[in-house]
């Protein structure tokens, strides 16, 4: 396969790009001379200097979103490479009417999802999805499926015998609803004094659990201050609470990666994307939406430390083998290589 140019379309959706292609699989594709990265800011940058360079040997990869010069330039920029790829790893449509996102988010992707998103779909030779439920939802463009890839590649073992086990939930504020569902089994856990919960949604946090002295309210990270908080953390328990709502849906188990990342054993709850990959009780635990059974498998594991190392042992070696960026390097390696 020659190699060829490969333009990453960024509108600053740092996740999506490291998580699918750029943090995982750029360097390796150049290495074998499949094709060399080529990182375009457009919120920088005018569509003319990407279309006075474009041949029919180069290929397009968009993240989620462009600013919307780019997307009305996007049939001509079509018409010019040799491929254009969209990956898409959240529903647009159903962010931008949920209201526990940021307001200036929500409008932002409104009127892109309104305005543009169609676009961007029409004006590409193949759609990239992150979970099953977004493959259904854009069935018609028959995505390809690509989940998540583990950034953190570290094997991390927390202390069994540690005198304070650490809880974590290391989500964004858009969850907050899911973490105010779980307090109530938060709380009763809390009154063991050697439990300590961490919350990375700062002033998002309930006000009723940071009020306690063994919580701590981490204000919210960067992706890039995320990334190194995460290499360097290492912690017992990970809870990954998921309503059953429309935005949730369309989430991908990036979550249990984390949580194998820090060298946790992880919480879930019981319905896709977490169901599809945990084995409850080998490489972690799923509960209903019930904050009781929260509560009973939080305090199973904090009373069975040893059986929680092991759990968080096995979660590890599933992150390993779902999240693997060989992985996405095959994926990438077909799709690139295809007429």
């Amino acid at each position: 396969m020659a190699s060829k140019n490969i333009y990453l379309l960024s509108d600053g959706c740092y996740p999506t790009e490291d998580l699918y292609f750029r943090g995982v699989i750029s360097s390796r594709l150049k290495k074998n001379k499949i094709g060399s990265s080529k990182y375009i800011n457009c919120k920088q940058t005018h569509p003319d200097y990407l279309k006075s360079r474009l041949s029919k040997n180069d290929i397009i990869i968009i993240f989620r979103t462009l600013p919307p010069i780019w997307a009305l330039s996007m049939p001509e920029i079509y018409e010019q490479a040799g491929k254009t790829i969209y990956v898409l790893d959240d529903d647009l449509r159903v962010a931008a009417n949920t209201p526990s996102l940021p307001e200036n988010y929500r409008e932002r992707i409104g009127h892109f999802a309104e305005h543009y998103h169609r676009l961007l779909l029409d004006y590409s030779d193949a759609l990239v999805v992150s979970s099953k439920y977004l493959a259904g939802q854009y069935a018609d463009y028959s995505p390809r499926l690509l989940h998540p890839s583990l950034l953190i590649n570290q094997e991390k073992s927390s202390d069994p015998n540690a005198k304070k086990l650490w809880v974590c939930y290391h989500a964004t504020s858009s969850h907050q609803a899911d973490l105010e569902f779980v307090t109530p089994a938060l709380k009763k856990t809390l009154a063991n004094p050697n439990v300590a919960f961490e919350s990375l949604i700062g002033n998002s946090t309930p006000d009723d659990l940071s009020a306690y002295p063994n919580v701590i309210s981490r204000s919210p990270k960067s992706w890039r201050g995320f990334q190194r908080f995460q290499r360097a953390c290492i912690r017992h328990i990970g809870i990954a609470p998921l309503l059953d709502t429309p935005y949730n849906l369309g989430k991908s188990h990036i979550k249990f990666l984390d949580i194998a990342a820090v060298g946790a054993v992880g919480i879930f709850s019981n319905r896709p994307p977490y169901s599809d990959v945990v084995v409850n009780g080998e490489n972690g635990l799923l509960a209903n939406d019930d904050p009781d059974e929260w509560h009973h498998h939080l305090n199973h594991l904090i009373s069975n430390p040893k059986k929680a190392a092991e759990m968080a042992f096995n979660a590890r070696k599933t992150a390993f083998k779902i999240g693997h960026p060989r992985q996405s390097y095959r994926f990438w390696r077909q799709l690139l290589s295809e007429n």
